[in-house]
């Protein structure tokens, strides 16, 4: 049998319940093929518990010294400009520079884009938020109206 496809799913405080849903994708695929293709680790800088949006705890172990063929970052409802730690956004470059696949979704482009991953790139958010995206870092190109976007290895 071949090795799972380990992929990080970093979190942040107050995650709303709905950003589970990208994790149902991968334990279903499990499912339906019966052995362990995609082993999901929840991730934080320094792990523990994260509270969700609904007050609910998740558990979480550090991303730090860990390394992950896929990094998905989740979204936050109202995400804030420099809301990523200094240790995410370096985790997140070096984790780039590394070759590692990097996504989000929703408002997880944020993130990313704090790091300076998307720089260059084309990518997308919730349309709600894109044109604040475009305007807090222009050296993206932000499709409005995507459902998603890749551009490499992002």
């Amino acid at each position: 049998m071949k090795r799972a496809h380990k992929i990080g799913f970093v979190l942040f405080p107050r995650i709303s319940t709905m950003s589970f849903a990208v994790c149902t994708v991968f334990e279903m695929t499990n499912w339906k093929l019966g052995y362990p293709a995609y082993e999901l680790t929840l991730v934080l800088e320094r792990g523990g518990p994260v509270m969700t949006s609904l007050g609910n705890e998740i558990q979480t172990v550090s991303f730090k010294r860990r390394t992950f063929d896929t990094i998905i970052v989740a979204g936050e409802h109202v995400p804030e400009p420099g809301s990523a730690t200094p240790g995410l956004v370096k985790y997140l470059r070096s984790a780039a520079q590394c070759g590692t696949r990097i996504a989000s979704f929703c408002t997880g482009a944020f993130v990313l884009a704090q790091a300076g991953l998307l720089d260059g790139r084309r990518a997308t958010t919730h349309w709600n938020l894109a044109k604040q995206l475009q305007k807090l870092y222009p050296k993206i190109k932000v499709d409005v109206d995507r459902i998603f976007t890749v551009d490499g290895p992002i």
